[in-house]
Parts: C-alpha cells; sequence; structure tokens
C-alpha cells in the first residue's frame, strides 16, 4: 500500500494484493504469502461484517474399534500407570494398537481368538517396523499374562526380527552450530528473539524439544545459576548451568519478545490466546535457522536433536567421558550414550587394527579359480 500510495484498505486493495503475491515470479516461496492471504480475507470479512473462523488445524486421532475396545485402554493404562510412560510414548502405542484394531475388525475376529496368521499379516502391512513389532510384542505379552488369549506368541516373536537399519546420529560441527546460532540471532522479530534462546537451549544445553516448549519460570534458578527440571520423556530431575548466553536470550525474549500472558511457560505461542508451543513449532522454528544458516545440511536433519547430537558429538570428541555426557543430556543409562561412539572418528582410528598382509599364494589356490 505504501509503493502504491494507498492509504485507505479496501478488498479492492486486497484484490490487488492477492494478484500481486500470486505472480509466480514473486511467489518463489509460496508457503511465505499464505498467511498474508488468509489475513486479507479477515480483513475483508471484518469489513463486509461476516463472521469470520480462524482456521485450526484438526488433531488427527487414533481410534480404538472394536468388540475389545475396552482391554485395549485398560492396557494403555496399564503402561501409563506401571511403567509410568509419557503420554508420548503412550500415544506412540495408541497409534499402533489403532491400526491392529482396526485390522481385527476387518477381519472380524476378536482378541481372544487371534492366531499367528493374523500377526505376521500385520505386521507384514507395517512393513515390520521396529516400533510396530516391539508396541504389538509387549501387547500379546501383557494379554498372555492377564489369561485374555491362552496362546502364547513369545516364542514367535523371538524367532522374527523387525527390520532395523544402522542409525547414525545426524550432528554439526562446533563451526557450524555457531553460524547455525548467529543466523538465528540476527533475526529480531519477537518470534526470532524466541526462536533464539530456544535454540541455544538445544545447541548449548541439548534440551529436547518437549522440555523446550514446557520450560516453565520455576525451572529458573536466577540465583545460583542453574536450570533445574524434570524431563518430560525419562521423568527424570536434571540440573543444568544457566550459561550467560542462555540466560541473556532468556531475558532479551521476556523483555522485547515475549506477549503479555500469564502462562507459566517461558515459550508461548505468539498468537492469541497465547498458549503451548507444539513440538513441531520449536522443531520448524529451529529448521528455519539451519536452512538460512549456509551450512551444508545434505543427509543430515535440521530439527532441535541434531543440536543435541552436535553437542553431545562435541563433547565426546573433546574427550570428556560416557557417565559426564549421560548426566548432561539426562540419559537413565549410560548405555544410551554410548550410540554416540560411531561418530568419534579419531578415537575409532585408535581402535583400528592393521589388516595382516596375505601371501598371494593364498589367492592362487588351485589355480586362483576359487577366486574369480
Amino acid at each position: 500500500m505504501e509503493c502504491k500510495g494507498l492509504q485507505f484498505y479496501s478488498p479492492m486493495v486486497g484484490e490487488l494484493f492477492a494478484d500481486y503475491v500470486s505472480n509466480p515470479q514473486i511467489r518463489a516461496k509460496p508457503t511465505r504469502y499464505a498467511g498474508c492471504l488468509s489475513l486479507v480475507k479477515w480483513l475483508d470479512d471484518i469489513i463486509e461484517n461476516r463472521p469470520h473462523l480462524m482456521r485450526w488445524r484438526q488433531v488427527k486421532k487414533h481410534p480404538l474399534v472394536g468388540e475389545s475396545r475396552d482391554i485395549y485402554e485398560q492396557y494403555l493404562n496399564y503402561l501409563h500407570d506401571k511403567y509410568r510412560l509419557s503420554e508420548e510414548t503412550v500415544k506412540q502405542h495408541l497409534m499402533v494398537l489403532s491400526r491392529f484394531s482396526e485390522k481385527m475388525r476387518l477381519l472380524n475376529k476378536s482378541i481372544e481368538n487371534i492366531c499367528w496368521d493374523d500377526i505376521v499379516s500385520f505386521l507384514s502391512e507395517s512393513n515390520q517396523k521396529r516400533h510396530v513389532f516391539y508396541a504389538l510384542k509387549r501387547f500379546m505379552s501383557y494379554l498372555y499374562e492377564n489369561g485374555i488369549i491362552k496362546e502364547d506368541f513369545l516364542d514367535f516373536f523371538h524367532d522374527i526380527k523387525p527390520i532395523e537399519k544402522e542409525k547414525v546420529p545426524s550432528y554439526y560441527t562446533p563451526e557450524e552450530v555457531l553460524k547455525i546460532e548467529k543466523t538465528a540471532m540476527k533475526i529480531r522479530t519477537s518470534t526470532g528473539i524466541r526462536n533464539f534462546a530456544m535454540l541455544l537451549l538445544a545447541s548449548r544445553l541439548g534440551l529436547r524439544s518437549s522440555d523446550i516448549r514446557k520450560l516453565k519460570f520455576s525451572n529458573l534458578d536466577w540465583d545460583s545459576n542453574l536450570i533445574v527440571l524434570e524431563q518430560y520423556k525419562t521423568k527424570r530431575l536434571i540440573s543444568l548451568p544457566l550459561l550467560d548466553d542462555v540466560g541473556n536470550a532468556i531475558i532479551d525474549y521476556v523483555k522485547n519478545g515475549r506477549p503479555q500472558s500469564n502462562s507459566k511457560n517461558v515459550f508461548i505461542l505468539h498468537k492469541a490466546p497465547y498458549g503451548e508451543l507444539s513440538t513441531e513449532c520449536i522443531n520448524i522454528a529451529i529448521r528455519g535457522a539451519v536452512l538460512k544458516s549456509g551450512v551444508d545440511y545434505t543427509y543430515r536433519h535440521q530439527g532441535p536433536h541434531s543440536l543435541r547430537h552436535s553437542l553431545a558429538t562435541a563433547m565426546l570428541n573433546g574427550g570428556i567421558g560416557l557417565p559426564v555426557i549421560s548426566e548432561v543430556l539426562g540419559h537413565e543409562e549410560t548405555q544410551s550414550t554410548m550410540y554416540y561412539l560411531g561418530v568419534n572418528v579419531s578415537q575409532l582410528i585408535e581402535c583400528s587394527l592393521n589388516v595382516p598382509i596375505i601371501d598371494s599364494a593364498f589367492y592362487e589356490q588351485k589355480g586362483g579359480r576359487f577366486y574369480d
């Protein structure tokens, strides 16, 4: 409007703007203008005195179907109460059981009459994914132990193995992490200030996205320069140093970026009613900084977990022991931290053995025909 010398907004102006941003040469990044067009429609509705409904993304549901629905629900409550699994972990089991219950409904079978053919069919449709395999194995064990089914499928699960791909942590070098941080620091919008503070919590302290979004002001001990919180995933209480850079970024956000809200969470949405952030929101924020930084992210993840991996890898390469790294990351067992040993190339080289020299006669046995 300023460029066109327009002082007052009207639906006609909104129409011209919509045509402008719909130009393929302008819309190099289509998603960048989606919110603008939505706001144009909102303004038009207000001017024309039409009711305007904000669109909220529908949460995907995972219903439990069939006659055995109560058994599924009892099992999920059992996981939550006995093993104190987090809501996110229980939700993963719910997703598997939802698909399994639908499968049983289509076969017109109850849980009591399940056979190994049904399990094989379900696992095959799921491409034998690891989390599906272990979720179903645990559920079958529960059914047998509680007398719901008569056949023990434990031996069956021992005979088959889920498809497991070798995992290598996706990480960035300290120089690359610093470049990502500097990129995020330059964005001085309210959300940019928020995203920078969240990024530092991931890159400097290795916090998971679930712990970042649930971080409360009561977790910040300014007098002792500590962050004390119960991890959302493991329910383990950890204490981390409140580094100067991290503390200053949080203060900057509270003073210059955070909307006025009574929420106890440090980081909140910047749209009314200023509710709790989602994990996806944090992933998008940090991924945006990685993409804009100019760092080569080919074949590497760009979310907060990659920064957590980067911190662990940098500490390991710096000679810090596994117990210390395990404590920083909040792992329940050091075994979980050993996952990062596979990327410590310098120490792996020290452990490598020289390839023994084989006499050429070995390859010439039987005229060499065996090795053709």
